[in-house]
């Protein structure tokens, strides 16, 4: 679909939750997208002291590397509220960490919510994101996208999102080539 479209972007993998998708992160690569790490587990506290967030992000470098042949230099964060429960000092002293490595953490400004409500539609989806779109005034937007088992209004969103988009003469792009 993104090579339809001829649209590019930056896939966040997860340890526990992405391993069966390992075999496409050589495609992902080949398709000029980018891959960047969301994180080792949505159920552990990878943020509880820095220690063990360096392990969860060495263990997640190493199996990217492992499976792609390919260092990342991107993270984005889990969800806000694992940050919010997290001792902010210790997140303060984790993007600092980051910052040393010379590892970028990204964020969204449109969440497509695509993970949070079972069963919707994509018309309700499109229309969800097209709405926030249209409040958002960035010149820039990163959008998130979580495509699940549970859900596959994703990728039929998808077209439309994009369509829009590009009527509104936006371009897209891995998070590495934004500001």
């Amino acid at each position: 679909l993104l090579k339809q479209y001829k649209t590019k972007a930056t896939f966040f993998i997860c340890s526990q939750n992405d391993i069966d998708n390992y075999k496409y992160l050589n495609q992902i690569l080949e398709e000029e997208h980018e891959i960047g790490i969301y994180g080792y587990s949505t159920k552990e506290n990878q943020y509880k002291d820095l220690s063990t967030f360096k392990n969860y992000l060495e263990e997640m470098q190493k199996i990217i590397y492992d499976a792609a042949g390919k260092n990342t230099t991107i993270y984005k964060f889990m969800k806000e509220n694992k940050l919010k429960n997290s001792n902010q000092e210790t997140i303060k002293e984790i993007k600092e960490y980051l910052e040393k490595k010379k590892i970028t953490y990204y964020d969204w400004d449109t969440d497509s919510t695509d993970n949070l409500i079972l069963n919707i539609t994509s018309e309700k989806l499109t229309d969800d994101i097209i709405n926030q779109l249209l409040q958002n005034t960035n010149k820039e937007i990163i959008i998130i996208f979580q495509d699940t088992e549970v859900n596959q209004s994703t990728i039929k969103t998808l077209p439309g999102i994009i369509e829009f988009l590009k009527e509104m003469n936006y371009s897209f792009d891995t998070v590495s080539n934004t500001k």
